[in-house]
């Protein structure tokens, strides 16, 4: 049973496979905790669910050897944690419904943990094997990926119940309550295809880090800007928006570095006509606002801007919207320790971004919000666009660091979630990986998969739909958590001072 519970927990995520996953949601880690577990082995089965859900992270490819011993420690974490919490999953807590929920909500205040430690874990939550399926990821519209990780806790919890008590009345609430977020879904659903719709292209450069960088010098592959830019024009047609990925082109948004007659030569070859614009030099984000008035569409595109790495929205008129990436990754991105500065030359580095502080709405064709690689992982994070008022998220990001690993699935796999969680659409797109269009549900309208050049136009529908998320946030589960875990220990403590007296008496 510890094998099979393993296997099902590790490899229960839809980027393995969503039948897995589904299993994994309603009974895999009831198997593991039908029997009581020693720390260690709650430790070691915690750690190597993370090994095989976070393999993707061990890829030296760019990053060299150190990144496998910052897997091993992250996976031995997790595993303490999750160890952590197997010390409470005992049957005199668990026997009663009211003990599950106080479990499940104590898991919750762990993964909640999670996301504030050093620049933020979010990857692996429990709830994304619930989140496997359509129906099963709306759950996510009341209270966030959070919420389908309490739902994962408290089925588990009530099976491992059912399991130890053979009753009926037991196995039937176990069974009920795993089928309750699938009906939710399905009443949840609707059909999208009448409502009015947004046209993007969505352009996938399929550039490994040495080739759109100039920092690898063991390697002849870098590729020169004017070529990166021939081969994202070439694939420019007639849409509302044109997006690029994260760090679209090199040498950042204001630089110049290519003159008025290699630009026109662009220009020519792809549009017809010379630039409108006449100037010395031309950097990224100017070749990009004169897309956006040739094209008469709004362009986004990220792009490294002095301290951050950044993102912009360009309109027609040449209106600017900025948003800076928030959650910066260590050592590719910010060094949280001096220490740590001579192994940030494995990623070719002599200096570090800084956080972006708030999330900004581009007004446009419709109001939108973009999110930055990782950043798309976070809830809140891209919750705040929500709340400003958008009605289109974008996330622009890089897996290509990551060459030949699930990372493009599974960061895919957690950025559909924000869709249904704030009840717009979302178009993701990536130099590699898993550009794609998902409605307010979190159904894939089309994609792009893969580590390779390409393009989508889409038409985008633009239903929304407003969730309980949305309007409150984390708030409330956390809140709910705490408070049912206070009640449930209070509860504990009378039982326990009872059970003293009677002794003493006795």
């Amino acid at each position: 049973m510890l094998l099979i519970s393993f296997l099902l927990v590790a490899f229960g995520q839809a980027s393995f496979h969503p039948a897995i996953a589904t299993v994994a949601a309603i009974c895999g880690y009831a198997y593991f905790w039908r029997k009581p577990r020693a720390f260690l082995v709650a430790w070691a089965f915690g750690a190597g669910v993370q090994a095989v859900q976070l393999s993707w992270f061990a890829t030296p490819e760019y990053q060299g050897g150190f990144i496998i011993v910052a897997y091993i420690l992250v996976c031995l974490l997790m595993g303490l944690m999750f160890a952590g919490f197997n010390h409470f999953v005992q049957s005199q807590y668990y026997k009663k419904v009211h003990g599950c929920v106080a479990l499940a909500g104590l898991w919750v205040l762990i993964e909640w943990a999670r996301l504030f430690i050093f620049c933020g874990y979010a990857w692996n939550p429990a709830g994304l094997a619930l989140g496997a399926t359509l129906y099963g990821r709306q759950l996510a519209s009341v209270g966030g990926v959070l919420s389908l990780s309490f739902a994962v806790m408290f089925i588990n919890l009530l099976c491992v119940r059912a399991l130890q008590s053979k009753r009926i009345a037991d196995i039937g609430l176990w069974l009920v309550a795993a089928c309750v977020p699938f009906a939710f879904g399905m009443l949840r659903v609707n059909d999208t295809s009448g409502s009015v719709a947004g046209r993007a292209l969505l352009i996938q450069s399929g550039l490994y880090p040495d080739q759109k960088f100039p920092l690898f010098l063991g390697k002849q592959s870098f590729v020169p800007l004017d070529a990166q830019w021939d081969l994202a024009l070439k694939e420019v047609e007639k849409a509302d928006w044109i997006v690029l990925p994260e760090s679209a082109f090199p040498f950042g948004a204001h630089l110049g570095v290519l003159s008025q007659k290699q630009v026109d030569r662009l220009f020519i070859k792809h549009f017809g006509n010379p630039t409108i614009n006449r100037l010395p030099v031309w950097s990224n984000l100017l070749i990009a606002k004169e897309v956006a008035q040739i094209m008469n569409a709004e362009v986004v595109l990220g792009l490294d801007d002095g301290d951050y790495n950044a993102a912009f929205h360009i309109t027609p008129g040449g209106q600017i919207t900025r948003w800076e990436k928030m959650r910066l990754l260590p050592i590719a991105e910010c060094l949280p320790f001096e220490w740590l500065k001579p192994l940030a030359e494995v990623y070719g580095i002599d200096g570090e971004f800084k956080p972006g502080k708030s999330i900004s709405v581009a007004k446009g064709q419709v109001p939108l919000a973009v999110s930055i690689c990782y950043d798309e992982c976070f809830s809140n994070l891209v919750r705040n666009g929500r709340v400003k008022g958008a009605k289109l998220l974008m996330n622009l990001t890089n897996d290509a660091w990551y060459p030949h690993s699930r990372l493009n699935r599974c960061q895919f796999e957690h950025g559909r979630l924000r869709s249904v969680e704030n009840g717009i659409p979302l178009l993701r797109v990536c130099n590699t990986g898993v550009t794609a269009a998902i409605d307010c549900y979190g159904r894939t309208i089309d994609s792009l998969e893969g580590e390779q050049s390409g393009k989508l136009l889409i038409d985008v529908p633009m239903h929304e739909k407003q969730t309980f998320y949305s309007a409150l946030g984390d708030f409330p589960l956390i809140f709910f958590s705490f408070a049912s875990g206070i009640t449930f220990l209070l509860r504990c403590l009378k039982k326990s001072n009872y059970a003293t007296l009677v002794e003493r008496y006795q």
